[in-house]
């Protein structure tokens, strides 16, 4: 459970629906946000980079997921 002072930057969710159906959701802050929350420093850049990295995997995650649900 996170704190009032805690920000989700990255997050993805798989479930199922009431129909059955496997809803999946890539919830992250957008990079200005990101920045302009923790400034502009060395950190910042860092994990904005490592949430922009997440960001581009989703992709990948989401088309094995689409395989392995095929099989059923």
């Amino acid at each position: 459970m996170k704190s009032k002072d805690e920000a989700i930057l990255f997050r993805t969710t798989v479930s199922v629906s009431g129909k059955g159906e496997v809803v999946v959701d890539h919830e992250s802050l957008p990079s200005d946000q990101i920045i302009k929350k923790l400034g502009k420093g060395y950190h910042a850049n860092m994990i904005n980079a490592i949430v922009g990295h997440c960001r581009s995997k989703t992709y990948d995650f989401d088309d094995s997921l689409n395989v392995l649900l095929k099989d059923f």
